[in-house]
Order: structure tokens, then sequence, then C-alpha cells
């Protein structure tokens, strides 16, 4: 992942459903000091040679203000066991600090690893339990768009429709599987719920502030087909306009801010 000198990231979070389960690992290969990575109230330089990860779905943003390109290789992962071991164990504060434990893994010219990559990442029809985690998820961190009567009373209306929404999907599970041939009563129910939520005032997530209506597009509704229903898959990252000045970005989730991993190699940190 290169970024220009220059160059930068605006200010996002990303939302959609390839990252519900997935946390991307950063190893900075070419950098200088003065690059600077931002996620909600953090502020670090990744340097050379470390890995890092942070929570996605907290505002980041990039800053580039030196001439030369910053490079990055990256790989998203979901992460087994042994992963989410090495994650606990990650230095999550004093960054100025090196972390005492980090272990250096020297390049080895002769390795030949093997590297595992997805296969089987999104079935025909998603499956109801699948729905059912991601629609409950959301639902947790709903919030009025303001302070008007009409705002709360859409927020119930809201969380009635996605459970509304997940007894008819489990139900048309049990009929019809999934079957990749005969999607139309499920492209029914998708049609008609999407309706529904478009005629509601607008709804907020608590802990970010942006759109209820569109974060349920990208993370569930866009993705309820392996296809993508004809819809893009590729895009990531969601750049919304919030809904309401005060962001609250600290939420309950499996990584809690930015942690540098406990290993690292060899890289290029460049001097001004």
């Amino acid at each position: 992942m290169r970024i220009e000198g220059g160059g930068s990231v605006p200010q996002h979070s990303d939302m959609n459903y390839h990252w519900f389960h997935r946390v991307r690992v950063h190893i900075p290969v070419i950098t200088r000091p003065e690059v600077r990575f931002h996620c909600a109230d953090e502020n670090v330089h990744m340097a050379a040679g470390e890995a890092w990860i942070f929570d996605n779905w907290r505002e980041h943003r990039v800053e580039n203000p030196t001439p030369d390109a910053r490079v990055h290789l990256v790989a998203d992962t979901a992460g087994t066991s042994a992963f989410w071991r090495l994650v606990a164990k990650a230095q999550s504060v004093d960054f100025a600090q090196a972390n005492p434990q980090a272990r250096f893994l020297a390049y080895e010219p002769g390795a030949q690893p093997q590297i595992l990559t997805e296969r089987f990442n999104a079935a025909p029809v998603m499956p109801p339990a699948e729905v059912e985690q991601l629609m409950f998820d959301l639902l947790a961190d709903l919030a009025p768009a303001d302070t008007r009567p009409e705002s709360a009373k859409a927020t119930g209306q809201f969380v009635g429709i996605m459970i509304e929404f997940c007894h008819d999907w489990r139900s048309l599970w049990s009929l019809f599987g999934d079957a990749a041939d005969d999607r139309g009563p499920y492209e029914q129910l998708l049609e008609s719920t999407r309706k529904r939520i478009a005629g509601l005032p607008p709804v907020r997530i608590a802990s970010t502030g942006y759109s209820a209506q569109a974060v349920l597009q990208a993370r569930v509704l866009a993705h309820l087909f392996g296809d993508g229903g004809g819809l893009r898959r590729s895009e990531p990252e969601v750049r919304l306009p919030a809904l309401h000045e005060q962001r609250v970005l600290r939420r309950e989730a499996r990584l809690d801010g930015v942690r540098r991993l406990g290993l690292g190699g060899e890289g290029r940190e460049e001097k001004g």
C-alpha cells in the first residue's frame, strides 16, 4: 500500500461486511518518522519493519508530509487463535517506547513459506445465523439522529424492521436453503425491507455518528448473496457524513484502539 510524498488517506471508518471478522496487518517497508497514522485519539508513527493492527471501526487517517513515498505491506486476516493470542500480548500504550518483548524475525532468502489465502468467504445465500450476528451487533449501537420525538420513534421502527427481517430470512432459509437457482423469495424480502428502511427518518450509529441506514446497506444488505447481487463488493471503506456533531469513538470491540505486535523484521526508515 503506497502513499506518495505529500499524500494522505482522508479520515474514514471501515464498516463494510469484509471488516466485521477481519483485521488488516500493516508492516511498514519504506517510511519516514514524519509519516503519522491517526486513529480516534491515537497518533503514532509505524516504523519500518514493525507489525501493527488497529480498530478500523474508529475513524482513522494517514498523513505523509514528506517528499518520499510511504510503502506498507498489508494483509487482511480473520486470524487463527494463535494470531489473536499474539494480539492479546501486543503493545497498546506508550508507543514512543520500544516494545521490550518484541521479537526480530530475520529475512531468510531460502525460506519457502506456505501462504494461505481465503477461498470460501461468502456463502451463495448468507446463513440466518450470520445475518442475525451482523444485525444484532448493529442494533446494539443505534441512537436517534437528534432529540425530536419522531427521531426516537424512527429508531424503534428501525429495530422492529430488522428483527422482522431476521425472522423472515430464517424462515426462507428453512424452505430454500442456499440454492442459487431460486433467490426470488429472498430478493422480494430484501427489496421490501429496503423500501421500509428508506421510508424512515434518519437513524444514527451511536459510536460513530454515521447513518444507520447506510451502514446497514454496507455491512449486511449488499452482501446477502455471495455474488453481491450485482452490487460492487470491492470497496471496503465507507465515508459518510455524520448525523450528529458529537462522535463517541470508543466502543467495546474485539480490538480496542491501536496495537503494535510483538514481532518485526527489516525495513527502511528514511531520514530527512
